[in-house]
């Protein structure tokens, strides 16, 4: 894992959690912080995603009562994960000034968005725990003049550039909807699902 600040056109990427603050920068829309996978983590998540259909959705206001509100596993405690939503949320809320957001843990078996696109809203973190992550593109690699046309390959121009991110990255994209950046939205997509289901954090404005 390089520990250097990379920085590549419309990205940013560190091991340095203080990565996240360049999604400021005008023209940057996507800043990803390369994380260690915790084992506690990832023995609690395999406890309790057994549950293909396992999601949860918390308010922001309720992180207190985190350990109370996620399932309880009979073998691995849920303490350490409990910490690692409050850590993100605290993150997220200072960095884009939304104390009020919406944290949702998701397990998925299958493809959920298939065509690459932006969202419509100033921000959005993600952090994928097991399985394929989020999939995108920089803008050097993308017609945005054929965003939402339904064909990704009227919109990329070359998918040997598509980028992936690993398990425990934390990523925070800007949505097309940034008051500084306005339609310089992250472009990405859900990645394909095979053996693995992915289990991923996502907290948005409420």
């Amino acid at each position: 894992m390089n520990s250097l600040l990379e920085v590549v056109e419309s990205f940013r990427i560190s091991c340095q959690k203080e990565v996240l603050n360049e999604i400021h920068k005008k023209g940057v829309n996507i800043a990803i912080w390369k994380r260690k996978p915790s084992k506690n983590i990832l023995s609690y998540l395999d406890s309790i995603a057994r549950d293909k259909h396992f999601s949860l959705e918390i308010d922001s206001k309720d992180l207190k009562q985190m350990e109370t509100i996620l399932p309880k596993s009979n073998t691995v405690s849920n303490l350490e994960f409990a910490k690692e939503i409050k850590k993100l949320s605290i993150i997220y809320e200072n960095i884009t000034n939304q104390k009020e957001h919406t944290i949702q843990i998701t397990t998925v078996d299958k493809m959920q968005c298939p065509l690459f696109h932006v969202d419509f809203l100033a921000y959005r973190m993600m952090c994928t725990y097991t399985g394929p992550g989020t999939q995108w593109i920089p803008n050097s690699n993308a017609d945005r003049s054929h965003l939402g046309c339904g064909r990704n390959n009227h919109l990329i121009q070359d998918f040997s550039l598509i980028r992936e991110t690993e398990n425990f990255d934390v990523i925070l994209m800007k949505g097309d909807l940034h008051p500084d950046d306005p339609k310089n939205g992250c472009i990405h997509k859900s990645p394909e699902v095979f053996l693995t289901p992915r289990v991923f954090l996502k907290i948005d404005a409420s």
